[in-house]
């Protein structure tokens, strides 16, 4: 009795069971614009462009306008369970968040500013930050080809600027500027590629793919109908249900 019972609630439970799916869209295509915006700002204040050396204005830009904006887009991406993403937006994310304050407060003099750069204790920071990108530009390898590149060339940036930081030498600082610009340009370009493919449903921009992803109805092969692992390959999922 007790065992049949059991089974006439579990089939009642299923028949009364609502499945709510929430769909995540990429959120790469934020966090690669948020990291575009604020490499090529960093970039050009690096590189010596004219009109980039007000720290009293980059500052507040880095944390509100592009820190936020890509630690935000790491959290979607970590809802999305896309590891690459949340790695690689995270630690930027509140990278900018850090860096903006800290480019804030030598403009303030609240802290006293060394004669090149932002001195040791960023350049170890942009160090560490090598790492993590260089971690990120070689999981890259399984998404696309100009993803990679935009996380190698960051990373090179990267290593560039801390031993400008770290000995002082303008050319490096230079070198690490101009790296960051060609970061944020293919930043651009990636995030932009999938927010077109996403809008038109088809490729418009090619992005050099190193595998073919089949593009599968939704399933429960993960236990959880409609909910697509990662973001590269949720958009196509969807295009896939409307047709």
């Amino acid at each position: 009795m007790a065992v049949q019972g059991l089974e006439t609630t579990e089939r009642s439970a299923r028949e009364h069971a609502h499945i709510f799916l929430q769909p995540v869209a990429g959120a790469s295509i934020l966090g690669l614009l948020a990291f575009a915006a604020a490499s090529f700002m960093v970039g050009a204040q690096y590189a010596g462009w004219r009109g980039f050396a007000d720290n009293a204005f980059l500052g507040p830009i880095l944390v509100v306008f592009f820190g936020l904006a890509q630690f935000a887009a790491a959290m979607w991406a970590y809802r999305a369970r896309e590891g690459l993403s949340t790695a690689f937006h995270g630690m930027w994310g509140a990278f900018w968040v850090a860096f903006g304050v800290v480019n804030f407060a030598y403009a303030l003099r609240w802290l006293a500013a060394p004669a090149v750069g932002l001195g040791g204790p960023v350049g170890y920071g942009f160090l560490a930050l090598a790492f993590v990108s260089g971690a990120c530009a070689a999981a890259a390898l399984a998404a696309n080809f100009t993803l990679f590149c935009a996380k190698l060339a960051i990373t090179g940036g990267s290593i560039a600027l801390a031993a400008g930081m770290l000995t002082g030498s303008a050319a490096a600082l230079t070198t690490g500027g101009y790296l960051f610009v060609v970061s944020a340009a293919l930043a651009w370009y990636t995030s932009t590629a999938m927010m077109f493919e996403d809008a038109f449903g088809r490729i418009i921009l090619p992005l050099g793919e190193f595998r073919t992803r089949d593009v599968e109805a939704y399933t429960t092969a993960a236990g959880e109908p409609g909910v697509w692992h990662g973001e590269w390959h949720a958009h196509k999922g969807k295009h896939a249900a409307r047709a």
